[in-house]
């Protein structure tokens, strides 16, 4: 239903990611990561702004 309301493809893949994380020490540096503007979508599928 998801799929169809946003357009996307048969092809992709749809998944939900919930984070958990254990750390140890605090040594935190940003990961590496490409922008946002590459890897997202607003509304339907490959509308971007």
């Amino acid at each position: 239903e998801v799929a169809a309301l946003l357009g996307i493809p048969d092809g992709v893949t749809q998944v939900a990611l919930f984070p958990v994380a254990h750390t140890i020490g605090t040594d935190f540096k940003p990961a590496a990561r490409p922008p946002v503007e590459g890897i997202t979508y607003w509304d339907t599928w490959g509308e971007t702004r």
